[in-house]
């Protein structure tokens, strides 16, 4: 059993370990309210920091373009006889959800309805001619036919006339006779001419009324037809996108439309793909099934993956674009849609990967800054920074890689301390 001598020296290890506790608790607080401090005040508030870590680098060939789905209806104004210029009544906003057969573009119809209208007019006109041309034509063979048979009964009465015997009238009647015979029988066929040249003719002439009647009729069905397709309905249900332009514009009520301009596009957005583009000094360096990684301008903390499905033959004029620099255009196969995002039409920005380093130190790209001495990093301290010397070896538009001056987990400032 410990002596009550010892007691007393025991207790003063305990106040010498409890002021030796306070006195390192203390050291800490000041030394990281110093640090805090001297990072704070010394690199400046606005500066950010990145730490270097062990990553994949990959090398590649930057790749641009916009999103477009496999399997989309583009609607626009229909093919309508004589009519070029469409001016847009209503379309279904961008983004709404539409249901199959349900209306989505409607284009003014004023035109058409004032075309309608005089159509319909010349089809009751020559519905009313052919009726009034008929009647006409009635009429005048009516008394054509009463004119022939009171000649055929003057020709029966003359006949009759030169059937009695010459002994029973003079010469000279008999020569009357003669003669009224001749008169009657050129009366007879000259009414039958005239009778039949009537007829064909009132023929030729209602035929001709028919067929104008029946154009006009044909008319009206078609711009009855035109105007109703004037109302666009969606083939399908899905969503609303509004198409661009080559100058990357879009419709909008009032503006005008030619025939066959893509306006709304209802896509499938669980089939969607990258239409991409690499500079044409590029092209050299990429091939078909070659890995991409991109991000869309909309989301651009989200990468997606992909690879080159397909590659044009030939190099070409840049898209949506007057300037006139040559490109090598891809389809990319998307790993996986993103349905909640991707849009027909949102652009992106990416990597076509040609190498990949595995497993080595990197930072972001702007991180690094020229000096007179070579490439510099800001290396974040316990008060404050230090300016280090660094090795770089290969980098893509992002992230460089560090082969000396640094290691792992350094955190190196991503703007110039106090600039």
């Amino acid at each position: 059993m410990p002596s009550t001598g010892d007691q007393p020296a025991r207790a003063g290890w305990r106040r010498h370990g409890a002021a030796l506790r306070l006195v390192a608790v203390v050291a800490t607080l000041v030394v990281g309210v110093g640090w805090w401090l001297s990072a704070t005040f010394a690199s400046g508030p606005e500066v950010s920091w990145a730490a270097a870590k062990i990553d994949d680098l990959v090398i590649g060939v930057d790749v641009e373009g916009t999103l477009a789905s496999r399997d989309s209806s583009q609607l626009g104004a229909l093919l309508v006889q004589d009519f070029y210029d469409f001016t847009i009544r209503f379309m279904a906003a961008e983004g709404s959800q539409v249901k199959q057969s349900e209306a989505v573009l409607k284009f003014d119809t004023s035109e058409l309805d004032s075309r309608l209208l005089q159509l319909q007019t010349e089809a009751a006109e020559a519905d009313k001619n052919i009726e009034k041309r008929d009647g006409d034509t009635q009429q005048e063979l009516m008394t054509l036919e009463l004119q022939l048979a009171e000649a055929e009964a003057n020709l029966s009465k003359a006949r009759l006339q030169n059937d009695v015997p010459d002994d029973l009238r003079s010469a000279n009647q008999a020569e009357i006779d003669r003669l009224d015979l001749g008169v009657a029988e050129v009366e007879v066929r000259s009414l039958e001419g005239r009778l039949t040249a009537a007829t064909t003719a009132a023929a030729a002439q209602r035929a001709a009324l028919v067929a104008q009647r029946d154009r006009a009729v044909r008319l009206v069905a078609a711009t009855a037809t035109a105007i109703k397709s004037l109302t666009v309905s969606s083939p399908r249900a899905g969503t609303v996108i509004h198409t661009t332009n080559w100058r990357g514009e879009k419709k909008k009520v009032g503006d005008s439309a030619w025939r066959h301009d893509s306006i709304i596009e209802i896509p499938n957005l669980a089939l969607m793909m990258g239409r991409g583009e690499v500079d044409e000094a590029d092209a050299g360096r990429v091939h078909e099934g070659q890995a991409v990684t991109l991000r869309l301008d909309a989301h651009p903390d989200i990468r997606y993956d992909a690879r080159i499905e397909t590659m044009a033959m030939t190099v070409q004029r840049k898209r949506s674009s007057r300037n006139p620099l040559k490109v090598m255009r891809l389809d990319l196969a998307l790993a996986d849609t993103d349905t909640k995002r991707m849009r027909p039409g949102m652009r992106f920005r990416g990597t076509v990967e040609t190498e990949r380093m595995t497993d080595v130190l990197v930072i972001p790209a702007h991180a690094v800054f020229p000096s007179d001495s070579g490439p510099v990093v800001y290396r974040q301290t316990l008060f404050g920074y230090e300016h280090v010397q660094v090795e770089l070896g290969a980098r893509n538009a992002l992230a460089v890689q560090v082969l000396s001056g640094l290691s792992a987990g350094d955190r190196v400032a991503e703007v110039r301390p106090g600039a």
